[in-house]
């Protein structure tokens, strides 16, 4: 038969068949839920499907906003050498691999199999107990090069939902890696913040210290020289002790945020260069009425969205997968018992095929499959969900918190104003006698608590304006 011939009947053939066969098994297929119907989104989330194949980008060198060189350095090393970054780029890297992977199988097969035997045939094998001529000898020799092309035909588009959910899956892990990102450049902002704020409050301490100490010297004198009772020279060695055991306190603090820092640069804390002393810088302006729109650019949010979208194709590719499977294959080469002529025209050999491929009956497996996608659908829709409501809440958690902050620092700057005034109004006044030395110790401890106090708010109001920044996905800070 021609080879044209053969493969027109054949066609004829798998149409027919798959005319009898039908497609019922659609008739019961879960439908799929569109992406803008997902449970508790606000519509403000609802975006075409178009959208979504779009990648949503960290915002880039968020930090400079700050203007400091050294913090912008910390950040850049540890963007390079922290674990976890590694770990996501590497977890992209397999994600576009396995892209990769499977788009080669929309392209035909071809192997090469070389091979040679030698086989020798049982004489009570043979028909009837007669041994044919051909196989005279004890054994003989088999030699064969020949070339297989297999296709399968996807004339109804099974794979196509399989190669949109690899590419969702694609951009969830780069989205998965920009939020790992954001929150390692948070930390580190988090962490050189907090170790300027620990190094400011060792700064205050030892001046406390230095201060107690020169009045300890003072009593001191006083007392050997009979113009001083015992009790005032005990109370500033009390006083001084009290301060040396808090400056000890804060200098290990010192020491555990310069750790902190290393690890997040992939430094070895003995290796690690701590940041220069400076001062606690004011935080950047938050503008006001910021829309809730910023919230796409979270990465957390882009790849909960993009898994989304990859189960949905899931659920599709599952109601798909009952549609016939048509394979198309050939093979071609030579093959000979006798090596010299392997390549001889009368050795050539060669195949062509197609088969068809649909279940009729699997005790109603493919559905429960279909369920099985659908449910995990769910979850995913779920999962998508909880993340914008988690952003919603940290952005509302971190505004609050710089309200609470702000208001806090400027009571407690008002309250350091009075407090250095009642310090020296009770110097002044034990110094022409008119008050015991308890005085001056309860005024220098009003003053070091709330110079303490203030140091740690204006710390802790660049901690709150960074975690702004990194809830709503980097940025949107006022110059």
């Amino acid at each position: 038969m021609k080879p044209h011939v053969f493969i027109g009947r054949s066609l004829c053939l798998i149409a027919f068949l798959f005319a009898c066969v039908g497609c019922a098994p659609f008739e019961n297929a879960p439908c799929t839920v569109p992406l803008s119907a997902s449970v508790g989104v606000p519509k403000q989330w609802r975006e075409p499907a178009d959208s979504l194949s779009v990648a949503v980008p960290l915002v880039e060198d968020w930090w400079e906003i700050f203007r400091n060189e050294e913090l912008t350095c910390l950040v850049e090393k540890a963007l390079k050498h922290e674990p976890d970054i590694r770990k996501a780029c590497a977890r992209v890297q397999e994600f576009h691999a396995k892209t990769e992977v499977a788009g080669t199988r929309i392209f035909p097969r071809v192997d090469l199999t070389p091979g040679a035997s030698l086989q020798k045939v049982s004489e009570n094998d043979s028909p009837f107990g007669v041994r044919s001529s051909v196989l005279r000898d004890d054994s003989f020799g088999r030699f064969a090069f020949p070339f297989s092309v297999s296709y399968s035909l996807d004339l109804f588009g099974r794979m196509k939902p399989h190669a949109r959910a690899m590419d969702c899956d694609a951009a969830a892990a780069r989205a998965d890696l920009e939020a790992v990102a954001l929150l390692v450049s948070g930390e580190v902002a988090r962490g050189y913040f907090l170790y300027q704020s620990l190094q400011a409050e060792v700064g205050i301490l030892r001046d406390a210290f230095r201060d107690r100490r020169e009045t300890i010297e003072i009593q001191k004198s006083l007392l050997d020289a009979g113009e001083e009772n015992g009790q005032e020279y005990a109370l500033a060695r009390l006083e001084a002790a009290t301060v040396e055991a808090e400056l000890a306190g804060a200098r290990g603090d010192l020491r555990q945020a310069s750790h902190a820092l290393a690890r997040l640069t992939g430094v070895a804390p003995a290796h690690f260069t701590n940041p220069r002393v400076r001062r606690v810088p004011e935080p950047p302006g938050i503008p006001a009425g910021i829309p809730a729109e910023v919230l796409c650019r979270r990465p957390d949010i882009a790849s909960a969205r993009r898994q989304l979208t990859a189960g949905m194709e899931r659920v599709e590719a599952e109601r798909l997968s009952c549609l016939p499977v048509i394979d198309l294959t050939s093979s071609a080469g030579f093959a000979s018992a006798d090596l010299l002529k392997l390549v001889d025209g009368n050795s050539l050999a060669w195949l062509i095929g197609a088969s068809l491929t649909k279940t009729i009956f699997d005790a109603g497996e493919s559905k429960y499959r279909q369920k099985v996608k659908y449910a995990q659908y769910q979850q995913l829709a779920a999962h998508y969900d909880k993340t914008v409501l988690d952003a919603f809440k940290e952005v509302e958690d971190s505004l609050a918190r710089i309200q609470s902050v702000s208001e806090k620092l400027a009571a407690t700057e008002r309250a350091g104003r009075a407090a250095g005034d009642l310090n020296e109004i009770a110097r002044a006044q034990f110094g022409r006698g008119l008050t015991p030395y308890l005085s001056v110790i309860d005024s220098q401890r009003s003053l070091l608590s709330i110079r303490r106090k203030e140091n740690q708010l204006r710390g802790a109001l660049n901690d709150a304006t960074i975690q702004l920044i990194v809830a709503l996905g980097g940025g949107c800070c006022a110059d």
